[in-house]
């Protein structure tokens, strides 16, 4: 199993208005092998958008 942790400027994203994902959800995502074609968030994303 591996690791990748990345560090963004915030305020430089499309969605900035969006909570900031805990490590604890991106954790259980992983071990539910959720793929980033779950779409659980879209309502939220679009919302939030910019």
């Amino acid at each position: 199993m591996g690791f990748f942790c990345l560090y963004y400027l915030r305020k430089s994203t499309f969605d900035h208005k969006r909570s900031v994902t805990t490590i604890k959800h991106l954790i259980e995502d992983f071990e539910n092998d959720i793929d980033e074609d779950y779409l659980s968030h879209l309502p939220e994303i679009l919302k939030l958008h910019d």
